[in-house]
């Protein structure tokens, strides 16, 4: 875990008219990715058959191996012949069943009018009694997906696991796709681009939320200045660009048992937040604030409606929420939010 440390020094965010030569253009697609035709509403329904026991065993190795999925679509089945490696550099280490990165052939997906991006992530169960954690990050995407389009898009599945090498029994567990860079580029319109020379040049009114969401979920497993688990996305039409997290297995919403805060950080305990503000003011934080509490039912709903958690999680991630509006909501005449959310909060 490489949090950003709470004692760096302060970052410079400059609003900028312009980003010529930042930017790294996404190609402009003709045809649906293949990530928005496995999007569907519930469940999407996944055998994915590959030497299994190997992946787990050399979780390490960045060698990819072949394999088979098939898609269970209402329009029918589809069969991909693919190649599979494990990913996630913390995960990999704390997972029996690691993430998985999975890459299409660009050819093959052209044949069935797919464009572009041949190449999707897969959040896996990690562990034996893992599919909790799983569920409750899925449900962070779909949160940050409440508060902004540009965000990353996810989709649940149910996979059967069948390994190709027979020494492991077929299991069938929960798993979620995710959007890819590209996709989310193009969703909207734009470009990810790179920071030049350390500095990240981000909109005042983006970073607030992007700050705020991860104080939120209590999430501290992020850095803008080291590009970690946030990617910068520029906008066609935007003075400047947008921070998109992704990643919140470490966040106290989750609270997955191998969830712990960098060393660096003031908490000893994932659940507890901390406002990691790197900005020079706060001055328009009450209207970012406010914005969160005009979504606060709908923000519950996406937890409370969710069919395939059990009550005792969902109760347990919506009491989290709850002690962070009860934290916004006493100061929305925008009184000193550095010392209100800088104050101890976690589950109470």
């Amino acid at each position: 875990m490489n949090a950003l440390k709470i004692f760096s020094r302060s970052l410079l965010f400059v609003i900028v008219a312009t980003l010529a030569g930042f930017g790294c253009s996404q190609e402009k697609n003709e045809g649906p990715s293949l990530f928005s035709s496995l999007q569907q509403d519930g469940v999407l329904e996944l055998v994915l058959e590959a030497p299994l026991s190997d992946l787990v065993e050399n979780k390490e190795s960045e060698e990819r191996r072949p394999a088979r999925l098939t898609v269970q679509r209402p329009s029918g089945q589809s069969v991909y012949d693919i190649e599979v490696r494990p990913r996630g550099n913390m995960r990999k280490r704390y997972c029996s069943f690691p993430p998985l990165k999975l890459y299409f052939d660009e050819e093959a997906l052209s044949a069935e009018g797919f464009s572009g991006h041949d190449e999707i992530k897969l959040v896996a169960h990690c562990q034996e009694d893992g599919e909790p954690w799983l569920l409750k990050e899925y449900l962070a995407y779909r949160l940050y997906n409440e508060l902004s389009g540009r965000s990353f898009q996810v989709q649940l599945a149910r996979i059967l696991y069948r390994d190709s090498e027979g020494r492991m029994p077929d299991e069938s567990r929960y798993a979620f796709l995710i959007e890819p860079k590209a996709d989310l580029a193009g969703r909207v319109d734009g470009e990810i681009i790179e920071p030049a020379d350390g500095l990240n040049i981000i909109g005042a009114e983006q970073y607030r939320q992007f700050v705020l969401f991860q104080y939120m979920i209590g999430n501290t497993d992020w850095s803008l200045q080291k590009g970690h688990n946030v990617e910068i996305l520029q906008v066609s039409g935007d003075s400047a660009p947008t921070p998109v997290p992704y990643d919140f297995d470490n966040a106290g919403l989750v609270d997955a048992d191998y969830a712990i805060p960098h060393p660096s950080l003031p908490i000893s305990d994932v659940s507890q937040r901390l406002f990691q503000w790197r900005g020079k003011s706060l001055e328009g934080f009450g209207d970012t604030a406010e914005h969160f509490i005009s979504r606060k039912g709908r923000l519950l709903a996406v937890v409370e409606q969710f069919e395939y958690l059990d009550e005792a999680d969902k109760r347990q991630m919506l009491q989290y929420m709850e002690s962070f509006f009860r934290i916004i909501e006493q100061n929305t005449q925008g009184e000193d939010w550095a010392g209100i959310l800088n104050q101890p909060s976690g589950w109470s």
